[in-house]
């Protein structure tokens, strides 16, 4: 009956997953490989039938071959695909390839597609038996695996919650370890939230172990064990949380590798010979020597992996992180301190504080000096290295300082972190340890405490709280696309003799203050693509960039880099692109796992069907005005098609119309543009993009062309005049007047029409007003009906038509005040 509703489930999965998801790529399988070998990956998606190229974002893993196929693999059955929906590729995976997550896309010759993951394991690879079969289902029928191997699993939708069982041979006081990858695997497109567990059974039933979650690797857990006894084990991973999910793979590393849950010191400076204290998820500890790299990277390259620890002779899965700076450690001290008695540093800053917090409401107290006008970044690794501690850091003025400012730290928020994210919905276990900016208001001392925010303690609960000057930074990236999917347009995808247009939004590092002029600049663009970025300062939250590919530009795709240059000569601005992207999703956008990228994928394609051209306009916006422009479309070939047109950025204070549709056959629109009293004045650079309106899929951007217009410059100014509307009384079934004073604001270049905007019902403009230049009035005459509305009537507004360069011009003005009265006898 189990394997029946299972079978049901899986007849039912194609249509939730295409009807919703239809994606470049849906399914990566197998998506670990181990270091040294070559393996089979199948892809499953859309429109893959012209794919030509892997891109990867570190060495490591290269593709052979790309092949169509005609069946793949899906949740532990072979389905026959139709064209375009399945390919195979040939990863060859690097003896000494790096354990761990590798980034890659797909370029096809219409698109790139969306990022997905890969992984490389130190150890064999070994198949769960069929997943729908009651093979390993329980303990008397767990399946038997060699340790040191990755079993790669996966467990369909309940009822009821699926159980594997793997069982392994230990002698007595043998080293076992089981650590899941899961959470973390990624390529799960909103259908692949899982939260797994662990636990182990004896040969005599009893519970040797059990983790859900762990410090380390957040969501996925991880035991280590010596064997109470000889004979069979059996390792149990199933769902803790049973989410309304359909794609839960897995990998499960098994053997007798030793897990480091965490090390003290967490870092250290830059070509130091390291101590280290190891401590292991069995409870051991030991300690080993650790060279730190001569140089210090930027953000993540600032953090190494631990070295080889024990005697195990060979890398491990997920290995442990220290931080890499270019100033000394200072160690706690013996003995408890207080804020009076706080441990002197004795050094000048920047320094690392490094302790344990080892019993029950410890607080370690530290004391420096520091500068009014001095800028400094507080930066804690705890969490964020795998320390069980939750750090709270306070700041005071010691005694005789004359500070009245105080801090009191606990978490942090994404910019902290030198990433973008969601400061509510997207939660990480880094964003536990607080980054925050530390400004002296005095010359003098300081005591800086650090303790546990719920007030926890042990022999694990390390931090690493870093002090060292603050440098101004400026972070971009890519913002989603209103109703689409946030993991499919986030790459730039340029068709051969065409522009694209992307919206880059700007996040100013933590506490920076430079507000002079920045530009992006790209850096590793595919050979024929040029980029375009304005000027821009930091209180732009959003900009808009081009790209545009040469007619003659080869299909490829590359890694790009954002820098933000400041445009002062002397200033040493600081940043770099900042993408993240949800591994694992579920409904509302939550996330606590989340693939980041430094580089923005940039791929050249095919030749789009169709181009297009705006209008340069020919006179400027003026606040409370309309300004329409002239769109057209160029086809080719034989794409005779409807085109969807719409503006993805503006300047403040401007809005637009909705989306724009060329009907098939014509080539002309017009699109219109509107500025707010608001609008900033100043000249700006717009396009408008376009695809397809039919055959493809808006949420996710599958079957489309995406393309713009080369830029055109626009200037918003002020408007041409203002009109102050008296008010005016009428009685019902009579004439009236409404009279207003003209405030010229620039030269009329000819005569104006006026007529009135928002009048009440039964009230109608008896003609059009004209203004000549110079005028310093306007009268409208207006006729009430009879049956008109006894009352007082505001925010009636004048609209002003005024032809310059051949171009209309709409602008609104006023807010007048109208009573009508009851006709008099």
């Amino acid at each position: 009956m189990r394997g029946f509703l299972l079978f049901c489930l899986v007849l039912q999965f194609p249509v939730w997953v295409t009807a919703n998801n239809e994606y470049t790529v849906l399914r990566v399988l197998p998506q670990i490989a181990q270091q040294g070998t070559e393996v089979e990956v199948s892809i499953n998606g859309h429109e893959l039938e012209t794919a030509s190229e892997v891109l990867f974002y570190r060495p490591g893993i290269s593709c052979l071959e790309i092949r169509n196929v005609s069946e793949y693999p899906k949740n532990g059955r072979m389905e026959k695909a139709e064209p375009g929906q399945a390919i195979a590729l040939r990863f060859r995976v690097a003896s000494d390839a790096a354990i761990g997550e590798y980034f890659f896309r797909i370029r096809t010759e219409k698109k790139l597609s969306e990022l997905l993951s890969f992984w490389v394991t130190p150890f064999p690879v070994v198949d769960e038996v069929d997943p729908f079969s009651p093979v390993n289902d329980t303990p008397e029928t767990a399946q038997p695996v060699p340790l040191n191997s990755t079993i790669v699993g996966y467990q369909p939708a309940g009822p009821p919650n699926d159980l594997d069982h793997y069982s392994v041979t230990l002698t007595k006081g043998q080293l076992c370890t089981a650590q899941i990858l899961s959470a973390r695997l990624g390529t799960h497109h909103y259908g692949g939230l899982t939260d797994m567990s662990i636990e182990v059974i004896s040969p005599s039933f009893k519970r040797v172990a059990r983790c859900d979650d762990s410090p380390l690797l957040s969501q996925d857990p991880v035991v280590s064990f010596r064997a109470p006894e000889t004979g069979d084990y059996v390792i149990r991973v199933g769902q803790q949380m049973d989410y309304e999910t359909l794609v839960r793979h897995y990998a499960l590393h098994l053997g007798e590798f030793p897990r480091p849950a965490v090390t003290y010191p967490l870092g250290g400076q830059a070509g130091e010979q390291l101590k280290l204290e190891v401590f292991y998820e069995d409870g051991t500890r030991e300690v080993i020597p650790a060279k730190l790299p001569e140089k210090v990277g930027d953000y993540e390259a600032a953090l190494v992996e631990l070295p080889t620890v024990s005697d195990f002779p060979g890398p491990l899965p997920a290995p442990n992180l220290l931080k890499v700076a270019d100033f000394p450690n200072v160690f706690e001290q013996d003995g408890p301190t207080t804020e009076e008695s706080a441990q002197i540093i004795g050094r000048e800053l920047p320094v690392a504080l490094n302790g344990i917090i080892k019993e029950e409401g410890e607080r370690d107290w530290f004391r420096f000096s520091a500068k009014k006008g001095e800028r400094y970044r507080i930066r804690a690794y705890s969490r964020t290295l795998g320390s069980k501690l939750d750090p709270f850091i306070w700041i005071r003025p010691a005694e005789g300082t004359e500070s009245k400012r105080t801090y009191e730290e606990d978490d942090s928020l994404w910019d902290g972190h030198d990433w973008e994210g969601h400061h509510y919905r997207h939660q990480v276990k880094d964003r536990l340890d607080p980054v925050f900016l530390f400004e002296p208001d005095a010359d003098g001392e300081y005591v800086l405490g650090v303790g546990d925010t719920r007030r926890e303690w042990g022999e694990d609960y390390i931090y690493r709280i870093e002090i060292q000057p603050h440098r101004d930074s400026i972070f971009s990236y890519f913002p989603d696309y209103p109703s689409q999917s946030d993991i499919t347009r986030d790459v730039v995808g340029i068709h051969r003799g065409s522009t694209l247009s992307r919206p880059v939004a700007i996040q100013n590092g933590l506490g920076s203050e430079y507000d002079g002029p920045v530009q992006l600049e790209a850096k590793g663009l595919p050979k024929g693509v040029t980029f375009h970025c304005p000027v821009f300062t930091r209180n732009d939250p959003v900009i808009l960039t081009t790209f545009t590919a040469r007619a003659d530009a080869g299909l490829s795709a590359s890694l790009v880099e954002l820098i933000p240059r400041a445009l002062e000569p002397g200033v040493d601005l600081g940043g770099a692109f900042a993408q993240t992207t949800g591994a694992t999703a579920r409904r509302g956008g939550y996330n606590m796992v989340f693939n980041k990228t430094r580089f923005a994928a940039v791929a050249v394609l095919e030749e789009a069907p169709f181009s297009l051209r705006l209008e340069q306009p020919k006179v400027a916006l003026a606040k409370n005005a309309e300004l329409e422009l002239e769109v057209s479309v160029q086809r080719r070939g034989d794409f005779k098609g409807a085109v969807y047109l719409e503006m993805e950025w503006l300047p403040p204070g401007v809005t637009k119309q909705p989306p724009l549709i060329i009907p098939g056959g014509e080539t002309l629109g017009r699109y219109k543009l509107s500025a707010t009293n608001q609008a900033r004045d100043g000249s700006y650079e717009l396009t408008i993009a376009g695809r397809e309106n039919e055959g493809g899929l808006p949420r996710t951007g599958v079957g489309f062309h995406y393309v713009a217009a080369p830029p055109v410059t626009i200037e918003v100014s002020d408007p041409y005049l203002t009109i102050e509307l008296e008010r005016s009384a009428a009685e019902q079934g009579k004439r009236g007047v409404l009279t207003g004073r003209i405030h010229h604001l620039r030269d009329l270049p000819g005569n104006a029409t006026a007529t009135l905007l928002r009048l009440p019902t039964g009230v109608t403009l008896v003609k059009e007003a004209i203004i000549k230049p110079g005028d310093e009035t306007v009268a409208f005459e207006i006729e009430i009906a009879g049956d008109a509305l006894v009352g007082q009537y505001k925010e009636i507004a004048c609209d002003i038509a005024i032809t310059d360069a051949g171009q209309k011009i709409h602008q609104q003005t006023g807010a007048g005040v109208l009573r009508i009265d009851e006709a008099r006898n």
